[in-house]
């Protein structure tokens, strides 16, 4: 052995183990230390758990998306089916109740006849005829011209004249509405002579220049008019609100027929009273 041989054998760390024979018996390892020593295991471990968070997060996604678009769904339901608003019905102990609103009755204008008397002579008839510009009241007057006031009576409780408006207004004459069509409302009436004459607040229904018989239109005097006397049936009088008939825009067809359309009349209700 030569000089350098026996320098790297004095340089070698003295190793106990290899000293004692360790090396040289054969190594015994668990089951564990096998499975997490052997490449292909380690390796195909690791891809079933990667395999296994891609699809666990994959069917997450999907479920969360599908129970959004229930929710939104739900939500678009609830939005799109309104809620009736609850009506309290009377009584101190009475619960909330949901009613749908009413159906608005259509208006009819034309009648194959007139009216069955439906009023009572001996009592009090007061009609509010309320306009844009404010409420009139008349006093109807049913002893002195019972058919005249029963059809007026019956046309404004079965609102005929809604929506109507004064067709001709003439400061210091006449205004005048109740205009619905020539053959509106479908029956006339002939002219009820009576005591009562056309005073200033009288109020007339209006004569048919072709039959001579009154029909549903009416005006009220705003003068005197005496030439008026006997022709038309006047069947009321003027108690309150004659500042609004002032107010009414003037309007004369005759002169200005492309006119705009007068003051429109909201609705006439019928107030009544016990007999006098």
């Amino acid at each position: 052995m030569n000089r350098r041989q026996q320098r790297k054998r004095r340089e070698r760390k003295f190793d106990p183990l290899k000293a004692a024979g360790y090396e040289s018996r054969p190594h015994r390892h668990g089951i564990l230390w096998r499975l997490f020593h052997d490449r292909r295991i380690v390796y195909a471990g690791m891809g079933i758990i990667a395999l296994s968070m891609i699809g666990g997060t994959f069917f997450s996604l999907v479920g969360t998306g599908a129970t959004r678009q229930n929710a939104s769904d739900v939500r678009t339901f609830q939005t799109a089916t309104p809620e009736p608003s609850p009506t309290a019905t009377a009584g101190p102990n009475a619960s909330a109740t949901a009613t749908a609103a009413p159906t608005p009755t259509p208006v009819v204008r034309q009648y194959a006849q007139p009216p069955e008397t439906a009023i009572d002579p001996a009592k009090q008839y007061v009609a509010v005829i309320t306009t844009e510009k404010g409420p009139v009241r008349v006093q109807l007057l049913p002893q002195e011209a019972p058919q005249a006031v029963n059809s007026f009576v019956f046309l404004a409780r079965n609102r005929y004249y809604d929506g109507l408006t004064f067709s001709r207004v003439i400061p210091g004459f006449i205004a005048q509405a109740g205009e619905a069509g020539a053959t509106a409302p479908g029956y006339q009436l002939p002219v009820e002579p009576n005591a009562l004459t056309h005073e200033e607040g009288a109020l007339a229904l209006a004569r048919s220049n072709i039959s001579g018989q009154v029909t549903a239109q009416f005006y009220v005097a705003l003068q005197s008019l005496p030439n008026q006397n006997g022709r038309d049936t006047v069947f009321g009088r003027v108690i309150g609100g004659r500042q609004v008939l002032e107010q009414l825009t003037p309007r004369n067809p005759e002169r200005t027929p492309n006119a705009p359309p007068g003051d429109k009349i909201i609705t006439i209700t019928i107030e009544e009273g016990p007999a006098s």
